[in-house]
């Protein structure tokens, strides 16, 4: 498949060529990419990176016209998505989102790296990996990775990035002399050439996407998660300006905590744990209050005459409405219950319990009213809606004991 000029130098960021088609993008094109709108522009040649082996696709422009996805079609067109049409066979300049291309090109060579290091000092192969939006992830072929490894994996590979190793593209012709340690990994039969990617002394590979020049242009790499996927082990990284911008964060979160939790960082985590011991406490005494007070609502319900039992809440919980009940119904096993929690000029919901017939009526004619959704079974109907004509439900049911 032929390359395109941003595999044969990442770093040009601006390109003259022409509009060979220009297409509208419709979904019966049938790619993935393909359906989503705007046009699909096929150029001569182009510096836009197409979406493949792990990368996402580069943005930029063409003309005046906003790219936001480029790909390959299976016969190796490349077409970009663009928002406007553009004339066939007119002469555009292509411009690329540097700062997209600048950071992808940091965290390409980024998981080279670190994959190649990997598998030299731990026996990881890398099965997959993803440059992600936020952060990238590789998959290790390894059962298990403990926090001192992942340690060591990270500063062997910043020690190589101290250490300033050239990254060199190259495209092998003569397939006889493709690397035997490129070959060991698998190379698809038939090709004519070979896009490799040489860190050196450290690793070749194969591969499409856009890399820097020098590793010491990651400026440093940082794990920043692992966790067990599928029987692999994923990893989470940041490189270059990556690494940069999570540390402003990190700082700026930190000084947050810091007036939140009126402690130095150093005792950020045993202000935490304080905080958590001291919420768990308060908690399990307020369910204790809400229970008692249920039992007290619960015991001044089953005082009163009427059969019907009316409650609003503006908050509570299921397990607070059954105490009520229980309670109730040990004075008064009879009772009806017309229950409903939320707000009285607004979206709510609502519990009928009581004779499973005298439930089953009711219950239907309270959704109507409401306006709601609902159902149930064996005395007990629930539903949720608006509870603005909360009178009118109250005067149905007064009047459908009568």
């Amino acid at each position: 498949m032929a390359l395109v000029a941003c595999q044969l130098n990442s770093y040009t960021n601006t390109f003259r060529t022409k509009v060979v088609r220009c297409t509208q993008n419709l979904p019966e094109h049938g790619s993935r990419n393909e359906g989503s709108g705007g046009y699909l522009i096929q150029l001569e040649d182009t510096i836009l990176f197409p979406e493949g082996g792990g990368q996402p696709s580069d943005h930029g422009k063409i003309g005046e016209a906003m790219v936001t996805d480029v790909f390959r079609r299976a016969n190796g067109d490349v077409l970009h998505n663009t928002n406007i049409q553009l004339e066939e066979g007119s002469t555009v300049e292509v411009t690329v989102d540097w700062n997209r291309r600048w950071d992808h090109m940091q965290q390409h060579t980024g998981q080279h790296l670190i994959s190649a290091i990997a598998k030299a000092r731990f026996q990881w192969a890398t099965t997959s990996w993803q440059l992600g939006a936020e952060q990238c992830t590789i998959d290790f072929s390894a059962k298990e990775i403990s926090s001192a490894e992942l340690q060591e994996l990270e500063e062997l590979v910043n020690k190589e990035i101290k250490a300033g190793r050239s990254v060199e593209m190259k495209v092998v012709t003569d397939m006889d002399k493709v690397p035997e340690s490129v070959r060991s990994r698998g190379v698809p039969t038939g090709l004519t050439s070979l896009r490799l990617i040489e860190i050196a002394g450290v690793d070749v590979n194969t591969c499409c996407g856009t890399h820097v020049d020098c590793i010491a242009e990651l400026q440093m790499v940082k794990f920043v998660g692992m966790e067990k996927n599928r029987g692999l082990m994923r990893v989470a990284f940041l490189a270059g300006n990556r690494v940069s911008a999570a540390v402003s964060t990190w700082s700026a979160r930190e000084k947050e905590l810091n007036k939140l939790l009126k402690t130095n960082p150093n005792e950020h985590i045993d202000a935490i744990k304080r905080t958590s011991s001291e919420s768990s406490s308060l908690q399990k005494e307020k369910k204790g209050l809400l229970k008692e007070l249920a039992v007290f609502i619960g015991r001044d319900l089953a005082q009163q005459p009427d059969r019907l039992k009316v409650l609003h809440r503006e908050d509570a919980s299921n397990e607070f409405f059954v105490t009520v009940v229980q309670t109730t119904k040990a004075t008064q096993p009879d009772a009806l219950f017309f229950f409903t929690m939320g707000s009285l000029k607004g979206e709510g919901q609502f519990w009928l319990m009581g004779d499973e017939a005298w439930v089953n009526r009711a219950g239907k004619e309270v959704s109507q009213l409401l306006h709601s959704k609902g159902g149930g079974k064996g005395g007990q109907y629930q539903g949720k809606g608006s509870l603005k004509d909360y009178s009118k439900v109250l005067q149905f049911l007064q009047s459908s004991l009568e």
